[in-house]
């Protein structure tokens, strides 16, 4: 019985050692892939944040760039605003001195049309005078 238990015993010892190396092996690959996995989140992590900085910085450009484009075509716009209403004030001074002068040129015609008018009046008037007198004299 002594060598069946001296036996047991070695067995046990050998199957200790056994599991101990299995258990250290399966802690050995568990470590591994806890390092793996470490280094891959570090790794996610940094390019995480230089992701997060490049679009902060894209984001401030583009930002800028609006800015500037806004900027210059309200430029544009208030150029083009101004351009348009001179030439629009040009335009009615131009349209406001060809009706002064039509309506110059209307009264000059309607004066003379007047003048016309009376001289023909006051001739027919002096006529029918003449005859009215000759007949009276007569």
């Amino acid at each position: 019985m002594a060598t069946s238990l001296e036996n047991l015993e070695q067995r046990i010892t050998k199957l200790e050692l056994f599991v101990y190396e299995i258990i250290g092996k399966k802690f050995d690959e568990i470590d591994r892939k806890l390092e793996y996995i470490d280094k891959r989140l570090s790794n996610l992590y940094e390019k995480n944040e230089s992701d997060k900085a490049e679009i902060h910085k894209n984001i401030g450009s583009t930002k800028t760039e609006l800015h500037e484009k806004i900027e210059s075509t309200k430029t544009e716009l208030y150029r083009a605003i101004e351009s348009a209403k001179t030439e629009l004030y040009g335009k009615i001074e131009s349209v406001r001195t060809e009706l002064y002068e039509k309506m110059d040129n209307l009264r000059v015609s309607l004066i003379k049309w007047m003048i016309g008018l009376f001289i023909a009046l006051t001739t027919l008037i002096i006529t029918a005078m003449w005859a009215i007198l000759s007949f009276a004299i007569k």
